[in-house]
């Protein structure tokens, strides 16, 4: 919230100085700066909370696959400690049927060797613990003992370094794990506090939303009776049938004069059949004329708000009696006004 108090701590002013003398000022509304500005940080938030969540998402689905493939390895190790377990098996009952051939390959295993029928060694390597008990070791040559306890020891480090690596790899996976749920973690923390600034943050939207539209909405901008609509009529002064570009509001002299919307002020003075006036700039190509004033209580340059007090009704310039003549410009171009203050 501080980048919008930031971006509207100030109001921005340009002027420049006409050919008759009267200012011009273009003015930047607060209200109106301020929901751009929560506009602008509502929409990043919104971007931000989508990229998290997507992010999150991600980081979930690669969580889910590691645990996957750590399920994976802990079935595969378990099948392969099962078959540890039977080479183990059939070692001891190598060492303990044929303790020669166990101890002669310690002390010099044997390379190459076709003796043995494949079947056999089969059976002796590859098979479960109740087949190979039924293998008659008693009888078997030295040479074909020391193969199969040869391979059953060659089989059991291939295990052993299998088992060794799956272990190794389920830690990186589970550090990737704990790594994950650290960023979800922090993700999910994030997430909550974009939940509670966005919701804050559309809550100040619909505020100086409500703000914006009260101010740059017109009011009425005196107490009075119409005396005469904006359109064609006959001059009261001069009988001639004329366009009459605002309306007339009737009321005693000294009658608060308003402003019918928040701007500032363009211009003060005498002008002509209009009398005293004041011109108000709302921004946006809109203006506001206030004449017949018998008094000004505004100067040129001053910010007003919607209902401030900036003169006081009169009759001054060509007028037939205490009254105000009031007008709404769109880019110089007069409108009827009830179409912004209502009837």
């Amino acid at each position: 919230m501080r980048s919008i108090k930031a971006a509207v701590a100030a109001v921005a002013l340009a002027a420049f100085i006409t050919g008759t003398g009267a200012v011009t000022v273009y003015a930047d509304v607060n209200p109106r700066a301020e929901l751009t500005a929560i506009n602008k940080e509502l929409k990043a938030k919104t971007a931000e909370e989508t990229a998290a969540k997507a992010d999150s998402e991600a980081k979930s689905a690669e969580m889910a696959s590691f645990g996957e493939e750590i399920n994976s390895y802990t079935i595969h190790s378990e099948y392969l400690q099962e078959t540890l377990d039977i080479v183990n098996a059939k070692l001891g009952i190598m060492e303990t049927e044929r303790p020669s051939a166990f101890r002669k390959l310690f002390l010099s295993i044997t390379n190459g060797y076709t003796v043995l029928d494949q079947y056999t060694e089969y059976v002796a390597l590859s098979s479960d613990l109740q087949s190979f008990k039924k293998i008659n070791l008693l009888d078997m040559g030295d040479e074909d003992a020391e193969k199969i306890v040869e391979g059953l020891q060659a089989r059991k480090s291939a295990i052993e370094n299998e088992l060794i690596q799956i272990a190794e790899q389920k830690i990186v996976l589970q550090s990737g794990i704990d790594a994950r749920m650290e960023e979800l973690t922090a993700l999910d923390s994030r997430l909550t506090e974009l939940g509670v600034e966005i919701q804050l943050l559309s809550g100040e939207k619909t505020k100086k939303e409500a703000e914006v539209k009260k101010a740059e909405s017109f009011i009425k901008p005196a107490a009075g009776r119409l005396s005469s609509p904006f359109g064609y009529r006959i001059h009261p002064v001069t009988g001639a049938r004329s366009m009459h570009t605002g309306i007339d509001l009737a009321n005693s002299s000294g009658t608060a004069i308003l402003a019918s919307r928040g701007g500032i002020v363009e211009r003060v003075g005498y002008e002509g059949s209009y009398g005293r006036i004041v011109i108000i700039n709302h921004g946006g190509g809109l203006t506001s004329l206030y004449a017949h004033l018998s008094s000004y209580s505004v100067k040129v340059g001053q910010r007003v708000e919607r209902g401030q007090r900036i003169g006081s009704m009169g009759s001054s310039g060509r007028a037939t009696g205490p009254h105000l003549h009031f007008e709404i410009r769109v880019n110089g171009t007069a409108v009827n006004p009830y179409k912004y203050i209502g009837n």
